[in-house]
């Protein structure tokens, strides 16, 4: 069905009360239902009250907390000096937000088998508190984890009680840890770039071929040899799965033998597999088929994919180009639509560095019927 431009006029209709957005983080959703129609009939859009969703406890998510990072514990080289928010890679710890890496503990010599459960279940039946955040590190045999709380109290009893404690034969050590730098800036002051380079009118193009590479990287190879590619993926996959049952049977006896014997049978007679695996039914509709799509607002007000990932010192949005081959012309009617109203507005979007700005991300989903739904989070 060939789709009708949309009115940029209709975007006049939205209204958004300023007063309630402030610095207050929730979602505007707006709903368009009905069929699709043509361009000379105006949509309607309805934007509701942009709130923002206490905690249990009726306190706010995004509430300022006092920061409690003790910065002598930060290495020398590693000094936290006064810089601006998008050269300092500690920034993020001095916005007063809540964040993992304010209340962190480093409890090393661990045992070399160790779990992220069993360690959760020590911390909370020696410690009598709940971590916040596990991340267990394997690196050689002497494993070591970084817990963060809620709070410098939790962290302190913590470390108390966990420093010099023998769990399973091992000595454990535990102290403060130093917070992670932000990534992004980390990377930037490693290859010596104050901002993102822009891309430039001659680089729209490739940067949308490489956005598609990116969200779909079969975009360029004929529907047939993907859907061959995808079979093969499967079966590869199924066949790992048969040889995960039989090694998984432990148990001696005859539950292991009448296991291995099922699974070699079975992998007799279907290549391997696990099970028999019918041929991939070719879709009608190979373009625009996604009914859902989740886009980024980035610098400039930029409604679209991500075209790098943060930790690899890119902030970088692009609007879906035209050859896109998952999203739909209707979808993308909204997203340049909505594009084009930020653009007349004194909100700015979200900066991930700085912690400024409004608009983080812009949801669309769409229906045979022409029926639509729009989320526009802040």
């Amino acid at each position: 069905m060939e789709v009708s431009p949309i009115k940029a006029e209709v975007i006049d209709n939205i209204k958004v009360e300023d007063n309630v957005i402030g610095d207050k983080a929730g979602a505007a959703e707006t709903s368009i239902g009905g069929k699709h129609k043509l361009a000379e009939e105006s949509l309607k859009f309805s934007v509701g009250e942009i709130k923002t969703e206490d905690d249990e406890n009726g306190s706010s998510s995004n509430k300022k907390i006092k920061s409690e990072v003790d910065y002598d514990d930060v290495k020398d080289d590693e000094e936290l000096e006064e810089k601006k928010p998008e050269d300092d890679p500690y920034a993020y710890i001095k916005l007063g937000h809540f964040t993992c890496e304010i209340y962190k503990m480093e409890l090393g010599n661990l045992p070399r088998f160790i779990s992220y459960t069993c360690l959760k279940k020590l911390i909370e039946k020696n410690c009598k508190v709940k971590p916040h955040k596990i991340k267990v590190i394997k690196e050689g045999n002497k494993p070591y984890s970084f817990i963060s709380f809620k709070s410098a109290d939790d962290r302190d009893k913590a470390i108390g009680i966990m420093n010099g404690l023998t769990w399973k034969k091992q000595k454990l050590y535990a102290k403060r840890a130093n917070p992670a730098k932000d990534p992004l800036i980390k990377r930037r002051l490693e290859e010596d770039l104050s901002t993102e380079p822009e891309i430039g009118l001659e680089n729209i193009a490739d940067a949308g071929d490489r956005l598609n590479d990116k969200i779909c990287p079969l975009w360029r190879t004929p529907y047939d040899e993907q859907l061959k590619i995808k079979a093969e993926n499967y079966l590869a996959f199924l066949i790992s799965l048969r040889k995960d049952i039989i090694h998984l049977t432990e148990s001696p006896g005859d539950t292991q033998f009448n296991t291995i014997k099922w699974a070699n049978e079975i992998g007799e007679q279907n290549n391997g597999s696990i099970c028999p695996i019918e041929e991939i039914k070719p879709s009608p509709v190979t373009s625009g088929y996604r009914n859902k799509c989740e886009f980024s607002i980035g610098p400039g007000k930029i409604v679209g994919f991500r075209l790098g990932l943060y930790k690899e010192g890119s902030l970088s949005v692009i609007t879906p180009p035209e050859n896109c081959p998952i999203v739909s012309s209707k979808i993308r009617n909204i997203v340049l639509l909505f594009q084009d109203y930020l653009q007349t507005r004194d909100f700015d979007a979200f900066n991930n560095v700085t912690h400024e700005g409004v608009w983080r991300q812009l949801t669309v989903r769409a229906t045979d019927l022409g029926a639509m739904l729009i989320i526009a989070q802040s």
